[in-house]
């Protein structure tokens, strides 16, 4: 049982991500030589997603990212956390309002930092900020900066209790979909580029922005 979950862990980690939806199995086929009573506790849980937020545009792509995204989860997987970044993915793609998805987003971008100070080795010692270990992490696969809007909307939201204050001025719910988007398709381009996947082939929130979602402090 223990091999198989090694082997099914990274695959449903890898289709969740990618297609933006919670893949895990739900039961054994008659013939199995094992029986699932209960899904193991690094599977990702289902969740009420809708459609979910596809990185791929076909079945090729989709087949190519998770074959290419399951062959080094041994190493690089656990070297950039990406077992917790996917899951924090998937906590964040099933929020209930801008801020949820705002804080999910915020705990997947602290953990890019964490693993980029550890990746600087004694060089982490001196990027004590989040911003700096953010540069670094982008610097380390050729990734443009996190674009500010996000961190200013996400200290507003954290010291003043609203999306929209004193570092974010004036935002609707709309421009605040928008910096979140933009976060997310970074993490994306981040995630993508630390797992060897290439580039995604379309951001893939930035379209969406958002739209509709509702926010409870503006």
């Amino acid at each position: 049982m223990n091999a198989v979950d090694d082997e099914l862990v990274p695959l449903c980690l890898a289709a969740s991500y990618v297609t933006g939806l919670s893949v895990a199995p739900s039961r054994s086929l008659p013939a199995s030589q094992v029986t699932f009573m209960q899904v193991g506790p690094h599977f990702p849980r289902p969740r009420a997603m809708g459609l979910g937020f596809p990185a791929c545009p076909d079945d090729t792509s989709f087949a190519r990212a998770i074959a290419n995204f399951v062959v080094p989860y041994p190493t690089k997987g656990m070297d950039e956390n990406i077992r917790l970044i996917a899951h924090h993915f998937l906590d964040a793609l099933a929020f209930w309002s801008l801020e949820d998805l705002v804080l999910s987003t915020t705990t997947i971008l602290e953990i890019i930092a964490i693993t980029a100070k550890r990746m600087a080795g004694t060089q982490g010692q001196t990027i004590k900020d989040f911003t700096p270990r953010l540069a670094f992490a982008a610097a380390r696969f050729n990734l443009p900066n996190l674009p500010p809007d996000f961190r200013n909307m996400r200290n507003d939201l954290v010291h003043e209790g609203t999306l929209s204050g004193p570092k974010f001025p004036s935002k609707d719910a709309f421009a605040c979909g928008v910096a979140v988007a933009e976060a997310l398709d970074w993490i994306d381009e981040y995630v993508f580029a630390a797992m060897g996947l290439g580039k995604p082939a379309q951001p893939r929130f930035i379209e969406e922005a958002f739209g509709g979602a509702n926010s409870f402090s503006l």
